[in-house]
């Protein structure tokens, strides 16, 4: 059960939804292109002209990594035509990216060689790659919606410090700002998503230490509030208000935030470990609370089977996820066969009626989400009548993907790209302007 900071929670909501109603405008300043590093330290201003007004487009964004190289692809829903915008290394397994809020570019995350990682925007036709920050162990990269600001968390490793520091670039000025920093050691705040152009939801979560330095555990706990990604580490006990206090440690959670930042949603299952494998299970549920104060309450279980993602795809709607997982040590994934038959995306009202099946997994497989995929545009197209998930099929050759796209309600589905292991495929989300 979660307990809500209702003195002041109502207040803070309020000013995101005032910040919210700005439509993002690409930046026209003149900056200086560079796609090498700026200096330690800093950031670079970026530059960022219109696309062409051409019509209206669609697109499915992804990353590919086949035969030993990798790239940046964009597929044209159109036509069926695959454009390759950035050509990545082939053995980089750190790279993520994000389409901006405008469907024009596309902000993405590499390594440049030299144990940093680079922060680069780049054009969805491919042109004006550019880089805006290099440093160590990023883990997370997000542009505002007004596209003004982009969000960096940073995992740190020091003799003092050991957690997640998160970073605001101003991008018409290329000002770089450490905006929050943990001081207790192995944990910090990780972006969740946008509550407002200059605000943002974050979560609590716990890091690690291996052989390659920090990284990011999934466990994330407790829903905060940063009003404002503008100010500086000075103004962080003002900045940062706790919302909703949760539990830790709580197994495969996810959740997310409803569109009128009225509402949390959460998604819990089951999990247990023996010798051989960890189970992904059931029993499962799906919670609703207020930020405005009360308790949360569930509107959907399920005894057996696992949920594994939630999000709010409208103010009534959730888009959710059923697939058990056994994870077999040194092997791979299997599926639960007590729960297969329920596996894929479903559609449920925040009320908790009108349960819908949207798509059915095939047996074996189960449907991903995109890596910090939390706003619309990253699963359903623009009008809400289009999704786009990752399908992985476990058996014992290793694991096959494929990226799908398939109509709501429940219709024709479609297969863009598929592989098979070694390589590897990952959605980012929709283009559309």
């Amino acid at each position: 059960m979660f307990r809500s900071r209702q003195f002041l929670v109502c207040a803070l909501i309020l000013a995101c939804l005032c910040q919210s109603s700005a439509i993002a405008r690409p930046l026209q300043v003149q900056a200086v292109r560079s796609s090498s590093c700026p200096g330690t330290g800093s950031a670079r201003a970026v530059f960022m002209p219109a696309l062409p007004a051409t019509g209206n487009h669609h697109y499915i964004v992804y990353t590919l990594m086949r035969g030993g190289g990798q790239s940046l692809v964009r597929y044209d829903l159109a036509n069926g035509q695959k454009s390759t915008l950035v050509q990545l290394d082939g053995d980089d397994y750190t790279v993520s990216a994000r389409v901006s809020p405008d469907g024009e570019w596309v902000l993405l995350k590499r390594n440049d060689h030299q144990r940093l990682q680079m922060v680069q925007l780049v054009r969805i036709d491919g042109k004006y790659l550019q880089t805006l920050y290099c440093a160590p162990f990023i883990s997370n990269v997000q542009m505002s919606p007004d596209q003004r600001y982009v969000v960096v968390s940073r995992l740190y490793e020091s003799q003092r410090y050991n957690g997640i520091s998160t970073y605001s670039i101003e991008l018409s000025k290329g000002t770089l700002r450490l905006v929050l920093r943990q001081p207790a050691d192995q944990s910090g705040y990780e972006p969740l998503k946008w509550a407002g152009n200059h605000s943002l939801y974050m979560t609590k979560s716990l890091t690690g230490v291996g052989g390659g330095g920090p990284f990011l555990l999934r466990d994330r706990f407790n829903l905060y509030l940063l009003q404002d990604v503008g100010w500086d580490q000075s103004r962080q006990a003002n900045n940062l208000k706790l919302l909703l206090a949760m539990p830790s440690h709580q197994p495969c959670l996810d959740l997310d935030v409803t569109p009128d930042n009225a509402s949390v949603i959460t998604s819990t299952c089951t999990m247990s470990s023996d010798s051989q494998s960890t189970v992904q299970t059931g029993p499962a549920r799906i919670q609703i609370q207020s930020l405005r104060g009360g308790s949360a309450h569930v509107i959907y279980s399920l005894p057996h089977q696992a949920i594994t993602y939630v999000r709010s795809i409208s103010t009534t709607t959730l888009l959710f996820v059923i697939g058990d997982r056994r994870y077999k040590f040194a092997s791979t994934f299997t599926l639960d066969p007590r729960g297969e038959e329920q596996n894929g995306l479903w559609t449920i009202h925040t009320d908790g009626t009108a349960l819908t099946r949207i798509s059915t997994a095939a047996r074996g497989s189960t449907s991903d989400f995109p890596q910090f995929g939390y706003t619309r545009g990253d699963i359903l197209s623009n009008d809400n009548q289009r999704y786009a998930v990752l399908n992985n099929t476990f058996s014992s050759p290793g694991v096959a993907s494929s990226i799908v796209i398939g109509s709501i309600p429940r219709g024709k589905e479609t297969t863009i790209e598929t592989t098979q292991q070694p390589d590897q495929l990952h959605l980012i989300g929709w283009s559309e302007f």
